[in-house]
């Protein structure tokens, strides 16, 4: 008796568990549908040109920004809007735009989908041509039309930077680049020379990526040059280079280091 008791109780709970099921998966269903349906219509409504909110970060010309917009505006007149891979559009437009270093859609406001253009970051003029920028990418100064450094950032390269080597670029401080141009060609052959051109500064600092950041030794480079040039102890025809990489060390050096 009591067995059969149990086998009833099993039933009936097994019968209450599908009821249950079978009511929810007739409420999620339609809702699911609901939901999936007003997010496709807005979708449908929100990826057309004029319903796009366009802003730029980092984009340093007037002239680029409304090339942007222009491939913007063809690209979802020209597609259908139900078979666009935003993913795809993003890396398209970086392909397109080389200085284009991310694309940022916000879809949290109804009606409009706000796109945001970010482009790279800028480090220094490259070799008095170009422009080193974020990702160590070298790009064309007409990029830059409307970009104005604090300091004018200028940097001599022979080869292509590691990311390691562009972070640490990235971190000199300002009085370095306000001084001085740098010739980067190892962490361990960094030149750097005076940009203010008198008969007292036909000397050079070679130093690593260490040195460069003590600022009291460079300081007293500086001064034993001078007091040496206004000495008369040195040959004023001649080019020197202060090397600073050692350790309670200031070694000069007669060699001829060019611009």
């Amino acid at each position: 008796m009591e067995e059969n008791n149990n086998k009833k109780k099993k039933i009936g709970i097994v019968i209450f568990i599908l009821s249950l099921l079978i009511i929810l998966f007739f409420i999620i269903v339609p809702l699911s549908k609901k939901i999936f349906f007003s997010i496709s219509d807005k979708t449908l409504k929100i990826l057309r040109p004029d319903n796009i909110v366009l802003s730029f970060e980092s984009i340093h010309s007037f002239e680029l920004k409304e090339n942007i917009t222009y491939f913007i505006t063809n690209y979802f007149q020209e597609n259908k809007v139900d078979k666009i891979d935003l993913l795809d559009f993003s890396n398209q437009l970086k392909n397109k735009f080389d200085f284009i270093q991310n694309v940022e859609w916000n879809f949290s406001v109804p009606g409009n989908a706000n796109l945001k253009i970010i482009g790279k970051k800028v480090v220094c003029w490259l070799n008095n041509q170009s422009v080193l920028a974020q990702d160590n990418s070298i790009l064309d100064t007409k990029y830059f039309s409307e970009y104005t450094f604090t300091v004018t950032k200028e940097l001599i390269l022979e080869k292509d930077l590691s990311n390691k080597a562009f972070s640490f670029l990235s971190e000199l401080p300002e009085h370095i680049w306000c001084n001085y141009k740098l010739d980067y060609k190892d962490k361990n052959n960094i030149l750097l020379f005076a940009k203010i051109n008198n008969n007292k500064l036909n000397y050079n600092f070679l130093l690593d990526r260490k040195t460069i950041f003590d600022n009291k030794k460079l300081f007293l480079a500086n001064k034993i040059f001078n007091d040496l040039y206004d000495g008369k102890k040195i040959n004023l025809r001649k080019k020197y280079v202060l090397d600073l990489r050692y350790e309670n060390k200031i070694l000069l050096r007669n060699k001829k280091v060019e611009r």
